[in-house]
């Protein structure tokens, strides 16, 4: 089941749970919105992919911030899922 897209800047954790699962981040990830390891795991994966393929001043440290909600929102919007997911 999708969820219907966050408002802007208003992402809860089961948003982000589905923007990393629909881009590859967090596969056979469960939305149930809580932030749990798999879902810290998923925000850190996508965090250090942004600092390693986007050469992106970002901390990976699987806390999901403004800065890093920002970037899901972007990639939401116009980007590719990851290689792997394909």
């Amino acid at each position: 089941k999708r969820l219907p897209p966050a408002p802007a800047g208003a992402m809860t954790i089961a948003h982000v749970q589905q923007g990393l699962a629909t881009l590859g981040f967090f596969p056979g990830g469960k939305v149930d919105g809580i932030c749990g390891y798999r879902t810290q795991s998923a925000i850190r994966l996508f965090q250090e992919y942004l600092r390693t393929m986007e050469r992106q001043d970002i901390v990976p440290d699987g806390k999901f911030g403004p800065r890093t909600g920002a970037h899901l929102q972007r990639w939401l919007w116009c980007c590719q899922p990851v290689p792997w997911a394909c």
